[in-house]
């Protein structure tokens, strides 16, 4: 089976780009900022092409939830080029197995006191299950920063981005989270809070029309 990296396009109406650190243990917050906004919030996807999915979390630190989740886009346009022919391929979510991040990208928030500055690490890259094989997409997807998920229980978010400080100058440094010494560590390591895979159970059933028939 060929590995194909793919370009990701999904139109969608643009998205908050102002950030603030995740809710989880250990994860550092910025104090007196204005940037009180999510990088994505879950509570507003309730748009005419959203689907309802019944999903299994998996965080890094091997717990798992089950529940329902919200999503704003169904389905995944992918351009890809396969010797010299360009191709559209649609992949709707509700063929999905399941979707795991495999990496994070560091984005600087600026200089945050005492010789730390704060960086979030945003999702990167993406491995997708179907029942045609692997698809590997290099891009970010917002949609899976966060995650709103509803169960039993009730509701709890579930974050697939996370926050650390990198505490020295320049490369000279270590990660006040994960202790690391190497700067590139925590884009393949991230907070044991954070969001690594979904299991999606209701394949062929993500539209709303679905999910209220079930």
């Amino acid at each position: 089976m060929r590995h194909i990296i793919l370009i990701l396009v999904i139109i969608a109406a643009p998205l908050s780009v102002a950030v603030k650190a995740p809710v989880a243990p250990g994860a550092p917050t910025v104090k007196g900022s204005s940037n009180s906004r999510p990088l994505y919030n879950p509570s507003g996807s309730n748009k005419p092409n959203s689907g309802l999915f019944h999903v299994i979390v998996h965080l890094a630190d091997g717990r798992t939830a089950r529940g329902r989740v919200l999503l704003p886009q169904t389905v995944f346009r992918i351009r890809q080029t396969v010797n010299g022919f360009r191709y559209l391929k649609t992949i709707p979510l509700s063929e999905l197995r399941s979707l795991s991040i495999l990496s994070w990208q560091p984005l600087s928030r600026g200089a945050a006191g005492s010789g730390r500055t704060l960086f979030y690490f945003l999702p990167s890259t993406f491995e997708l299950i179907t029942e045609g094989g692997r698809t590997l997409i290099k891009q970010r997807l917002k949609q899976f920063d966060a995650l709103l998920l509803s169960s039993r229980y009730g509701s709890t978010k579930v974050y697939g981005y996370f926050a650390d400080y990198w505490v020295g100058t320049g490369r000279n440094g270590r990660w006040l989270n994960s202790g690391s010494r190497n700067f590139c560590y925590n884009a393949r390591h991230p907070d044991p809070a954070c969001l690594v895979r979904i299991v999606f159970l209701n394949r062929g059933h993500g539209s709303k029309s679905a999910a209220r028939g079930r």
